[in-house]
């Protein structure tokens, strides 16, 4: 005599398995890059603007947190922050955070060497003060701190 088999909360009868098949198998190409892109723009615009706790009463203080982008798309973050920030501050102080690398393949990170020298030349005629490159205070290899931070002047401005 065999007993029923107990079902969990999350167990699915076999009509609603099928539902959900179907559904899947109406999704396009199309329809997974609009989503991916939604969430890129999503993250993006969640992580270009959150102010450090010990700063968050100053205007002039801001953070880009870059965890989990390319480098090609934590450039253009970058350049899009920048190019937002020009019209808005005379002067900004922000903490670009890269992280240490230590999620990368084989636990070296290119984000906090690529982000702090593209900042460095691509900008120069903004920065007022940087921080000495994440990679000089560094054990084995993987910096000990895993941001910078930059203050920019933007001339003509306020």
């Amino acid at each position: 005599m065999s007993r029923p088999r107990k079902t969990k909360k999350n167990d699915l009868d076999q009509s609603e398995i099928d539902t959900f098949l179907d559904a899947v198998a109406t999704i396009t190409p199309e329809d997974v890059k609009k989503e991916i892109k939604g969430r890129f723009v999503g993250r993006e615009q969640s992580r270009k603007h959150k102010k450090h706790p010990s700063k968050a009463s100053s205007p002039n203080y801001t953070e880009i947190d870059l965890h989990g982008f390319s480098v090609s798309e934590a450039r253009e973050v970058i350049v899009n922050f920048i190019s937002g920030i020009k019209l808005k501050h005379s002067e900004i102080k922000v903490r670009i955070i890269t992280g240490k690398g230590l999620h990368s393949p084989e636990g070296r990170g290119v984000l906090f060497r690529d982000i702090f020298v593209f900042i460095n030349s691509r900008f120069s005629s903004f920065i007022k003060t940087i921080d000495d490159p994440p990679w000089e205070t560094a054990l084995d290899g993987i910096p000990l701190r895993g941001y910078f931070e930059v203050v920019f002047v933007f001339k003509g401005k306020k």
